[in-house]
C-alpha cells in the first residue's frame, strides 16, 4: 500500500449549503451512503485516509450544527475535526475557513463530492507544490457539446470543455485577500478559480477523476450507489 500522504496543510470542506436542488427531505450532506454513511462522513473519512498531521476544517450552515456534531461522535471523527460556521454565500463560507486555517497551503472542497480519491489528492499536492500556482482539477465532458448563440445553436469540441472539479488548492497568503476583497464588492462566484483568473492571475488545471461527481440533485444518488459499490477495491488497487 502506497505510503504517500499530505501533511502541513489545510483542509477546508464546505457542507453549509441549502440543498434546494436535491429536494429531499434532507439536504444532500445527511444523505446515507449505502444507507449507512452521510455524505459529509464519507467525504471527511476519505480526506483523513491521506491528509495527515495537518487540520481539516468543516464549515457548517448555523442550522445544521448539533446533527453534524452528532454524527461526527458517532463516527468518532469529532477530535479530528475544526467546526466552522459557515455564511450566507457561498463565498463566505469559504473564507470563514480560510480565517481559522493555520497552514498556508489549503485545499478547498465541496462536501458534495464524496469520492476524494487517494490518487487525486497527490496529484493536486503535488502539483502545487512543484508550481506554487493555484491548482484546479477538471474533466473533459463524454457527451456532444454545443452552445445556443442567439438564433444559432454551434457545436463545441468536446477536448476544449473543462468541466471543473474540486478539491482546489491555493496559497492562503493569497487567496485570503483576493477573496476579502471580493466579498466587499459583493462579488459573489461559485468557483474559487475565478476569483484569482478575475484578477488576471495564473491558474493550473490538471487531469481531474471522473468519479469525483457532485450531488445536486436527488436523481445523482443513484450514481453515487454505483460508486460505491466498487470504491474499496477501486481505491485499494490505486493505492499498490
Amino acid at each position: 500500500m502506497s505510503k504517500e500522504s499530505i501533511k502541513n496543510v489545510s483542509f477546508i470542506i464546505v457542507g453549509a449549503g441549502k440543498s434546494k436542488r436535491f429536494k429531499y427531505h434532507i439536504k444532500k450532506i445527511f444523505y446515507k451512503i449505502n444507507g449507512k454513511v452521510p455524505v459529509f462522513i464519507f467525504t471527511i473519512k476519505n480526506v483523513l485516509k491521506t491528509v495527515k498531521d495537518s487540520q481539516v476544517i468543516f464549515v457548517y450552515a448555523k442550522e445544521d450544527k448539533k446533527k453534524i456534531v452528532k454524527y461526527l461522535k458517532d463516527f468518532k471523527l469529532y477530535e479530528k475535526v475544526l467546526l466552522q460556521k459557515g455564511g450566507e454565500e457561498r463565498a463566505e463560507s469559504v473564507f470563514n475557513g480560510i480565517s481559522v486555517a493555520k497552514y498556508d497551503t489549503i485545499f478547498i472542497h465541496d462536501c458534495a463530492r464524496p469520492f476524494l480519491s487517494h490518487q487525486l489528492l497527490i496529484s493536486l499536492y503535488k502539483h502545487f507544490t512543484t508550481k506554487y500556482l493555484p491548482v484546479v482539477p477538471y474533466i473533459n465532458p463524454v457527451e456532444t457539446v454545443r452552445m445556443k448563440n442567439k438564433k444559432r445553436v454551434e457545436r463545441i469540441e468536446r477536448s476544449k470543455v473543462m468541466l471543473i472539479q474540486t478539491p482546489q488548492v491555493f496559497s492562503k497568503s493569497q487567496y485570503y485577500e483576493i477573496l476579502k476583497k471580493s466579498i466587499s464588492k459583493k462579488i459573489f462566484l461559485t468557483d474559487d478559480a475565478e476569483y484569482f483568473l478575475k484578477e488576471g492571475k495564473k491558474v493550473l488545471f490538471v487531469e481531474g477523476d471522473k468519479r469525483n461527481i457532485k450531488i445536486t440533485h436527488r436523481d445523482d444518488v443513484e450514481l453515487v450507489e454505483s460508486i460505491k459499490k466498487r470504491w474499496k477495491d477501486d481505491e485499494n488497487r490505486n493505492r499498490n
